[in-house]
């Protein structure tokens, strides 16, 4: 359903770098966005048939809720370091709770609308 994983990051005097790299994952990387959004909005409440998604809180904290039909899941992302790796057919919804949100997402596939499952009764069928 999920896996939660640190990645490299490196501290200064000046702030922290992070690194994400194709080798960190076992598919590749083809598509990334980057979602910008204020306190209390909720995005996403949809899965995708084939696309696995990368997670990533660049700033403020984001709620990831997630479900595959059988079992559900909170996590909280506020550390760049930190990705969630959602896995296809699983339910997914970000709540932003700070002022200034901004998530990462990196995606295996490019965006194709025909992958997107928008309702939740579809995805448990």
């Amino acid at each position: 359903m999920y896996e939660l994983i640190n990645i490299k990051s490196f501290k200064s005097k000046t702030g922290i770098l992070t690194v994400l790299e194709n080798n960190d994952f076992n598919f590749s990387l083809k598509r990334t966005f980057t979602i910008i959004e204020g306190k209390d909005v909720i995005r996403g409440n949809h899965a995708h048939k084939k696309c696995i998604q990368i997670f990533q809180c660049l700033y403020g904290s984001v709620k990831i809720t997630l479900n595959n039909g059988y079992r559900g899941k909170t996590l909280l992302l506020k550390n760049p370091n930190k990705c969630l790796v959602v896995f296809n057919r699983v339910w997914a919804s970000q709540h932003y709770l700070e002022k200034v949100n901004i998530l990462n997402v990196f995606c295996n596939m490019k965006y194709t609308r025909n992958d997107y499952i928008e309702n939740f009764e579809t995805l448990i069928k």
